[in-house]
């Protein structure tokens, strides 16, 4: 149980940023997006963005493939 509260702990906490909020819901939305859209959309510059998404997938709240550098 100790496992499952720490996880759950985590995934608020990212669910509380409002840029990665403003990601989620926007990929919700969209279903399929690119870095300098989903940068375009939430008003912020493309590294922090890839910043915000590689927390979101570190927690298995989006998968994403690569495609590019």
């Amino acid at each position: 149980m100790e496992t499952s509260l720490r996880e759950t702990t985590l995934i608020f906490r990212a669910l509380a940023h409002p840029c990665r909020l403003r990601l989620l819901v926007a990929l919700a939305r969209e279903k399929v997006c690119d870095v300098t859209t989903l940068a375009r959309l939430c008003g912020q510059r493309q590294p922090h963005i890839s910043q915000q998404l590689r927390a979101l997938r570190d927690l298995g709240l989006v998968t994403g493939d690569k495609d590019g550098r």
